[in-house]
């Protein structure tokens, strides 16, 4: 309801405003007024199958839509005075935008927009093919979309011999439901397995309110700025769970309901200061950012049975009441950097940065653990203080060199050391009190080595090399109680490459090739394998190829092919047990085609196919889930521009999109969508 008062009351002033202004401007001898809207008036999906996939995958209603698919308005007040607007709205998918700007020269503008859009998502859990038909995929009810925008208001004045200032207000809104991956518990009666593929949702409702003021100006040749910002976040929450099962067991029912309110007060101050010298061969700036964050939040966990009466289940199961958190984060930074070309053709930039940040938090968590069904009365108290002190440094260096003829050369050099402090002290109801200092320490350092090649008028070639480590190390100092950071040292190495050959021969033949290359491993080490290395890692290559074809005047080709080929290994399948899982293998491929014909010289053809396909299902039923994509994703649009006469044109089309599971997921559906597209100009 708020969301739709947002768009009613914005309509309405964008309405009454281009309204005003068109015909201010038809009594203006100097106004004049430029109108173009591109409407569809019609459109209809028909979906044979999985209709909430096909949402999730195309951004759009699987039912009858019409809007403004965009216009453009450009009115002249005055001689040094305009009017411009531009947007979009489509109410059936709630995809809306609009931009409203008015400019007096040399004195300011007043700017105005709003964006919305609708994300949908997939009613379906996961997947499981050994349980029975009626288990082994699993749907809800509940209508999954989130209507995700913002709107704001700015207004700057840009006079001469004063400083820059823009005011500037801001409201982002999240308002609807969304899935979640922490799906619930699916029991079989006939194996006597469980399963988490039971679909889950979260309810959102969101809003985050931004005032900034900044100013900026020149002095003596010091270009500087400053901002201040204030930002408050306000949300309320319900995640859902249900259990499902065959069964006579009522606890194999059983609902899970997660209620939290967080909420954010932010405020942070920016001042930038920089200046050019040594004949403009060098530049040199800093900058200080002061910020600090108050945060609460609120949660309610009721675990229930089949009739929403809460009521205790399993061990693990939680009555929680009114908990809540609170935090707060304070951090000062400082940057600095520095570039010249001095030494031409060289140009060198170096950078650093300085962070403190210091974070002190407490929460309380109450609980009702009455075995059976909650009486309401809090039966134990988890209390949990920490503070947090983090110093962070940052050094890096940039150099390019454009000496050797048709060849760039860049060479960059980026570096990293954090300190972070962290003492927690907890109790749990009569336990023992907690109490832990961590100590850990992080290097991370990175090098970039790249060039740019023209070596004939008609080929272009980019190669680069990036290694990346990052050194994680901990200092563990156990006061009381029992350790709960395992981990002693983790090193992250990433290799990356990539080259790219560009040619082009003629208008009829311009091929280019892309590859990619990034091996990532990981090796920790931690207490509970007596120290030793445990090593992770992740290769990927990505090959892609395009070409774009003009044979003849009329016709325009292009086309694109690209495949990726991975795989991921984990400790896990040096286990000697039967859980061991060997390397998993992923490769997908996915291939563009498009086409458009002038078929004369009002009426033109277009043509886009895209095809994709994964197949990496690795059926491990016995140990496991058998996680993995492995599908077939086909869409096919074709369209006729008809250009009427000079400021009218029609454009209808046609989709068919098609996706095929192979067997590890559900979601089949075909759907044939048309569109009526019309274009039309004023003034």
């Amino acid at each position: 309801m708020r969301i739709v008062s947002y768009r009613n009351l914005i309509a309405g002033t964008i309405a009454l405003f281009l309204a005003a202004s068109v015909s201010y401007a038809a009594e203006t001898p100097v106004g004049k007024t430029n109108l173009t809207i591109t409407t569809e008036p019609a459109s209809y999906a028909f979906v044979k199958g999985d209709s909430s996939k096909f949402r999730a995958l195309h951004w759009m209603d699987d039912d009858y839509a019409f809007g403004v698919k965009d216009f453009t308005s450009s009115t002249q007040l005055q001689d040094d005075v305009t009017l411009e607007a531009e947007g979009h709205g489509v109410p059936e998918d709630g995809d809306y935008s609009g931009l409203m700007t008015l400019q007096k020269e040399d004195y300011g503008y007043l700017r105005f927009d709003y964006d919305e859009f609708r994300k949908y998502y997939s009613n379906a859990g996961g997947y499981y093919q050994p349980f029975t038909n009626d288990l082994n995929s699993n749907y809800t009810d509940k209508e999954l979309a989130l209507n995700i925008g913002k709107f704001g208001f700015e207004g700057g004045l840009r006079m001469k011999n004063i400083p820059e200032i823009t005011l500037d207000y801001e409201r982002e809104f999240k308002n609807g439901t969304k899935s979640r991956l922490t799906w619930a518990y699916v029991k079989d009666a006939a194996s006597g397995a469980s399963k988490k593929i039971a679909p889950s949702w979260q309810e959102i409702d969101e809003v985050v309110d931004s005032f900034d003021a900044k100013a900026a100006d020149t002095f003596y040749g010091f270009d500087w700025k400053g901002q201040q910002h204030w930002e408050f976040v306000r949300s309320k929450n319900l995640r859902h769970e249900q259990l499902l099962a065959n069964t006579p067991t009522a606890s194999d029912y059983a609902i899970v309901d997660q209620y939290t309110e967080p909420r954010a007060d932010v405020i942070a101050s920016t001042f930038n200061v920089g200046k050019w010298f040594w004949k403009d061969k060098a530049y040199g700036s800093g900058g200080y950012r002061y910020s600090q964050i108050n945060s609460r939040e609120l949660e309610s966990i009721y675990t229930e049975n089949g009739n929403g009466v809460p009521q205790q289940f399993f061990s693990y199961s939680e009555q929680v009441r009114n908990a809540y958190s609170d935090t707060m984060l304070t951090s000062q930074t400082g940057v600095a950097s520095f570039m010249t070309t001095l030494f031409s053709p060289l140009t060198a930039i170096t950078r650093f940065k300085a962070e403190a940040v210091h974070v002190r938090g407490e929460s309380t968590y109450l609980k009702d653990n009455k075995v059976g069904f909650p009486d309401g009365s809090i039966d134990d108290i988890d209390v949990a203080n920490n503070q947090q002190k983090l110093m962070n440094y940052g050094e890096s260096v940039s150099l390019r060199y454009n000496g050797i003829a048709r060849t760039a050369i860049y060479n960059e050099y980026e570096f990293q050391q954090t300190r972070n402090n962290l003492y927690d002290n907890f109790t749990s109801g009569p336990a023992t009190e907690f109490h832990y200092q961590d100590i850990s320490h992080q290097f991370r350092g990175s090098e970039t080595l790249g060039a740019q090649f023209v070596p004939w008028d008609k080929v272009t070639m980019t190669i680069q090399g990036k290694y990346r480590q990052d050194d994680l190390r901990y200092n563990h100092a156990l006061i009381s109680g029992s350790p709960t950071i395992l981990i002693d040292s983790q090193v992250v190495a990433t290799n990356e490459a990539e080259t790219r050959l560009a040619w082009k021969p003629a208008r009829w033949f311009q091929p280019s090739f892309r590859y990619q290359l990034m091996d990532k491993k990981y090796q920790t080490v931690t207490q509970k394998f007596n120290d030793d290395a445990v090593e992770t890692a992740q290769e990927m290559s990505v090959y892609t190829w395009d070409v774009t074809s003009q044979p003849i005047d009329s016709l325009l080709l292009t086309a694109s092919f690209s495949y990726t080929d991975g795989k991921v290994i984990t400790p896990v399948r040096y286990s000697d047990t039967a859980a061991a899982i060997p390397t998993y293998n992923f490769d997908s491929y996915a291939t563009v085609f498009s086409a458009e014909y002038e078929l004369t010289k009002t009426v033109s053809l277009t043509s886009v196919m895209d095809y994709i396909r994964a197949s990496n299902f690795n059926d491990f039923s016995a140990i496991g889930m058998p996680y993995g994509a492995d599908f077939t994703q086909t869409d096919v649009t074709v369209g006729c521009r008809w250009k009427v006469k000079e400021d009218l044109t029609l454009e209808p089309k046609y989709a068919y999109y098609e996706y095929r599971d192979g067997g590890s997921d559900v979601g089949h559906f075909s759907a044939n969508v048309i569109w009526l597209e019309a274009k039309i100009n004023w003034g």
